[in-house]
């Protein structure tokens, strides 16, 4: 730790288990510090681009024609998601909280979709400049299914 600071990982770790979670088990507490956010093959720049240029049409498009052909028109619940999610996909957008990923691997090993949120996490994972720094040299972060394994797994006592 430089300069004697605490990290920002330890003090999240003091606000979590202060009194306010104070009946949450910290077992079951799972701190990321490494995500999509922080990797090289990570591009939020593609995913706007993607969004805005062809998917946001293609999504709108699919909407109409689902209103169109189904008795309940524009009640269908398939056409209140469209119209719910397409705002809600455009301010994330906005924030990058979505990007793109060409190398990305799902827990199934089946590729990552055309969009990825910024909170992944994969084998494939690759810091990006800085993102070493800002992580002090800690240890990976377990990926999602090995935390899962991990919260699950009944304890001996």
């Amino acid at each position: 730790m430089a300069f004697g600071f605490r990290s920002t990982l330890q003090k999240l770790k003091e606000w979590l288990s202060s009194n306010r979670y104070k009946g949450v088990d910290p077992e079951r507490i799972a701190i990321r510090t490494q995500g999509c956010w922080s990797c090289v093959h990570f591009s939020t720049e593609k995913a706007q681009n993607l969004w805005w240029d062809e998917a946001r049409q293609k999504l709108l498009q699919k909407g109409i024609t689902l209103a169109l052909s189904t008795p309940l028109g524009e009640k269908d619940l398939k056409v209140l998601a469209i119209r719910k999610g397409a705002p809600q996909m455009d301010a994330q957008m906005t924030a990058q909280q979505w990007g793109c990923c060409k190398v990305g691997i799902k827990a199934d090993g089946t590729p990552v979709d055309n969009f990825v949120a910024s909170t992944f996490l994969c084998r494939m994972w690759t810091g990006a400049q800085g993102a070493s720094v800002a992580r002090e040299g800690a240890a990976s972060d377990r990926l999602p299914e090995e935390e899962l394994a991990r919260i699950h797994e009944k304890k001996v006592e």
